[in-house]
């Protein structure tokens, strides 16, 4: 019983956690511990479904089903790799003063440029809110979205973001 109440307080503590480290010119933001342990656990009942009905499959409805569960491996696989990184402290969104860095899992680093930049928007695609960045010239730059899909509270940093861009342009005149 006293370790249920001590895993209760452990995630009411962790629900919103989203540490930023504060530096002169960069601000480091990091994953949600609670979203990437729920990706997890999520996505391993789903693959251990998909096993179970695997196993006792009877028709081929239930194997189609199986393999769909099996699919979510990727997510177990991507939300392992948040876990650790917010565990680690590796950063996913570093702010500078004159450019947004964004750490994607497979082009690395991406830099978007503040000069590039007419403003950032909070969007929902799919029932899931992202960081949405416009940019001046939208022919030859479409519009891309942060990877914050794994931060706890998308609009302080959207509007973090936006300060960020107006202090930018504020010190560029």
């Amino acid at each position: 019983m006293k370790m249920w109440i001590f895993l209760a307080r452990l995630i009411t503590k962790l629900r919103d956690f989203v540490v930023t480290l504060r530096m002169a010119s960069q601000i480091n933001i990091y994953p949600s511990i609670p979203k990437s342990l729920l990706l997890t656990l999520g996505c391993s009942a789903f693959v251990l479904m998909g096993c179970i009905l695997l196993k006792n499959a009877d028709s081929y409805k239930m194997i189609i089903v199986g393999i769909c569960g099996l699919a979510f491996i990727i997510g177990v696989c991507v939300g392992i790799y948040a876990l650790c990184s917010a565990l680690m402290r590796k950063p996913i969104i570093r702010i500078h003063k004159d450019r947004v860095e964004n750490h994607t899992i497979s082009k690395r680093w991406q830099t978007i440029y503040f000069c590039d930049v007419e403003f950032f928007t909070e969007a929902k695609v799919g029932g899931v809110k992202i960081i949405q960045v416009h940019f001046l010239d939208n022919a030859q730059n479409p519009d891309k979205s942060l990877n914050s899909s794994l931060i706890a509270n998308k609009s302080e940093m959207c509007d973090m973001l936006n300060q960020r861009l107006e202090r930018y342009y504020e010190d560029e005149r």
